[in-house]
């Protein structure tokens, strides 16, 4: 989903919004800010550079870390920008949000939804619902399970 412009290089691997609001973007997001505040003396400060992850900026983030919280608003921006394009395209009642990023980013429903309500279609962002996946960060195991069974010579026992 394109979210941002201009075009950057970064984004040829795996676009616009993964790029920044995904697990991975997350982490890259702040190591990029890491290296443009040198004067940072957090708590992200204290990991090994190359081993930030999300989940390391979302501890951070509870424990009132500026830059976390900078990473933070800034993934809320484009979450919210997601999910007001979905809104605006497609008009639907509800919006699921899930994976591996949304167990710690459901706590921010609120925020995205104030967020999507700034740029989506007024009459439908109205209408429509947020909420999390009841599958948490599993979904993409279910789903994987789920094509492999479908693809196999397998039945799927219910």
């Amino acid at each position: 989903m394109a979210l941002s412009t201009p075009f950057r290089e970064e984004y040829k691997n795996s676009g616009c919004f993964e790029t920044v609001a995904s697990g991975e973007g997350i982490a890259k997001l702040a190591r990029r800010l890491l290296n443009e505040q040198p004067g940072y003396s957090g708590e992200l400060r204290n990991i090994l550079f190359e081993k930030i992850t999300s989940h390391d900026v979302f501890n951070a983030y509870k424990q009132k870390d500026a830059l976390a919280e900078e990473v933070i608003e800034y993934c809320i921006r484009f979450w919210g920008m997601a999910v007001a394009n979905l809104v605006s395209l497609f008009n639907p009642e509800k919006i699921i949000l899930g994976g591996g990023v949304f167990g710690p980013a459901i706590v921010f429903l609120p925020q995205i939804k104030a967020e999507a309500e700034k740029w989506a279609q007024p009459i439908s962002i109205g209408q429509v619902t947020i909420e999390a996946s009841g599958l948490g960060g599993d979904a993409g195991i279910y789903g994987a399970g789920f094509l492999a069974l479908k693809n196999s010579n397998l039945s799927i026992i219910q």
